[in-house]
């Protein structure tokens, strides 16, 4: 239909004649960092490797390869204000819609050129059962370390500040 952008949400790997149908191209939104966490899990991935401040969005251009393209917008996710791994996720996916028409914006009105991702970082597959139960686990005792101390309160500030 001589459409110049799409938008994906995820599920799956879209061939390339399809890519190619969009003059800008897709807009996929990435429930991790690029190019640091591909592919499935990531967020699980982010807090096996302790790193908590690699938690969010990444919204980019699809190209042939998963989770490859060049990136639009990263959106940083406090992972100290969820109860649970689930509820995380949940919110991620819930806030996928906004970053795509945020990125879309970016790119049409104000003519944003993406950046090319870095060959860094690594894929991830659909985690086991057992060490997603293990994940929960050190997720939950780390938030009731943090609440004990307050220290969530000064994380929630700080990460405020830099995602505005």
């Amino acid at each position: 239909n001589n459409s110049s952008i799409g938008f994906f949400s995820g599920g799956g790997i879209i061939s390339q004649e399809t890519i190619d149908c969009f003059s800008i191209g897709i807009i996929n939104a990435h429930k991790g960092f690029l190019p640091m966490y591909k592919g499935m899990n990531v967020a699980q991935a982010s807090i096996a490797e302790d790193r908590n401040d690699l938690i969010g969005l990444t919204s980019h251009l699809i190209e042939r390869g998963i989770d490859t393209g060049p990136i639009i917008r990263f959106l940083k996710v406090n992972a100290y204000q969820y109860t649970n791994i689930n509820s995380l996720k949940n919110e991620m996916s819930a806030i996928i819609p906004f970053l795509i028409i945020f990125s879309y914006f970016r790119l049409v009105i104000d003519s944003f050129n993406p950046i090319k991702q870095e060959k860094t970082g690594r894929q991830y597959y659909v985690m086991h059962k057992i060490l997603m139960n293990i994940l929960s686990n050190i997720y939950k005792a780390d938030l009731e370390f943090l609440e004990k101390k307050d220290l969530y309160k000064d994380i929630s500030k700080i990460l405020d500040k830099i995602n505005s």
